[in-house]
């Protein structure tokens, strides 16, 4: 589930399914993964299945979050933790896209 004006950036991953370790045939679980508005998602960060990040979050690039990431934070790292908090004015709006490379 993704909320609006959300920014996901090039090679980030949101995983939804998993296996479950403990099954004794590897079976397979779906776990809703929720992206609140106004989130910023950076290149190759791992969002992982059953994550909760909160409005207006920030998910540094490269970082892996599982859990619940609290509204107007910044994580970053492997576990991703919080850094920073952000601005409740930020990222208010979305510039219209436009490629760089035709």
């Amino acid at each position: 589930v993704i909320g609006s004006l959300v920014n996901i950036s090039p090679e980030a991953l949101l995983l939804t399914t998993e296996h479950d370790p403990d099954s004794p045939d590897f079976n397979g679980r779906d776990r809703t993964v929720l992206v609140g508005d106004r989130v910023w998602i950076a290149s190759r960060a791992i969002v992982l299945p059953g994550a909760k990040i909160g409005e207006g979050a920030v998910i540094a690039a490269g970082a892996v979050v599982r859990g619940e990431v609290p509204p107007w934070s910044i994580v970053a790292g492997n576990p991703a933790l919080v850094v920073k908090s952000r601005s409740r004015e930020a990222q208010a709006e979305l510039a219209h896209y436009q490629r760089f490379l035709h």
